[in-house]
């Protein structure tokens, strides 16, 4: 009897701890997602920094980011439909001071700085500043002409293996402008809201870095489920990856004027694009070296804000 009872103790008491530690999780979860997802499933992960010089460094970005076909034209394939006229045409008024304030109220306040060191907190504190970025707006929506100080970035690396002697081993992220990201953050929304309505992006297949939108964690969490599923009830599943090397840095500047065309963007808004493309560098930052400015002749900053 005393044994029985010393079982069912046990038990109750690996219970609570279960429900202790699954509260503790689920807390832990809703506080912040992507680090609680990070700490899961890279716990085995080796974190380093890079093992090369900066010359290395550099002339790796430079033969990545050079583009010996920048001015291919790109046509339709032959049995391409162009999407209809659009119903709810792109809103081309100048970005707004009611814009402007909600992207920068739904910005991070931890978000690093770019190059001029200045993070989102002076923008959301000091209304003067926010006035200055609304004229500067109104000037650049009028002349079509970008910064130069808004396509500067520095970047800095993750590292996504054990191997630190190779750059490609190395995810670099982009840090650029905060006023840049503020401003460009009223046209992204404005181009999500015109594809969105004009139902040129389906959100029952794809994501597309749509806000609102699920993501890895609950990709994952449904892949995992597809593949219970068809394991317990016998079924047959096919499931493909597909890995794009450098997917950030292969994109050509030409195909994404051919893809605005295509879904019937207003011109306005291609050079305005165009503008910010085409003065794309960067420097890299690593350890106590950093690498010259390079141009991205092909590709665009992972982690832009477009």
């Amino acid at each position: 009897m005393l044994v029985r009872q010393h079982n069912k103790l046990r038990a109750a008491l690996t219970k609570n701890a279960v429900a202790r530690d699954k509260r503790n999780a689920e807390k832990k979860f809703r506080a912040d997602p992507h680090k609680f997802a990070a700490k899961l499933f890279n716990k085995d992960h080796q974190h380093g920094k890079p093992a090369f010089s900066a010359e290395t460094a550099q002339q790796y970005f430079e033969k990545t980011y050079r583009d010996e076909k920048r001015d291919y034209v790109y046509a339709p394939l032959p049995d391409f439909q162009r999407p209809p006229i659009p119903s709810q045409v792109f809103s081309l008024r100048c970005p707004t001071a009611n814009e402007l304030n909600k992207s920068i109220n739904k910005k991070r306040n931890g978000a690093a700085p770019g190059l001029n060191a200045l993070t989102y907190v002076p923008y959301k504190k000091c209304a003067a500043i926010m006035k200055f970025v609304v004229k500067l707006g109104h000037k650049i929506w009028k002349f079509q002409d970008i910064p130069a100080d808004w396509a500067m970035a520095y970047i800095i690396f993750v590292s996504k293996s054990s191997d630190l002697t190779q750059v490609s081993e190395f995810r670099p992220i982009a840090i650029t402008c905060v006023a840049g990201k503020i401003f460009f953050s009223v046209l992204s929304n404005r181009l999500q809201v015109f594809m969105l309505r004009n139902c040129y992006i389906s959100r029952e297949i794809q994501k597309g870095f749509l806000a609102g939108m699920p993501g890895c964690i609950e990709h994952t969490f449904a892949l995992l489920e597809a593949l219970k599923d068809a394991k317990s009830c016998y079924r047959q599943i096919i499931i493909t990856w597909l890995d794009l090397a450098n997917a950030y840095g292969s994109v050509r500047h030409n195909l994404i004027q051919f893809a605005l065309n295509w879904y019937h963007v207003p011109k306005q808004i291609h050079k305005l694009i165009f503008d910010y493309y085409e003065k794309l560098c960067a420097t890299v930052t690593a350890n106590n070296w950093s690498t010259g400015f390079f141009l991205f002749d092909i590709g665009l900053f992972q982690g832009c804000i477009l």
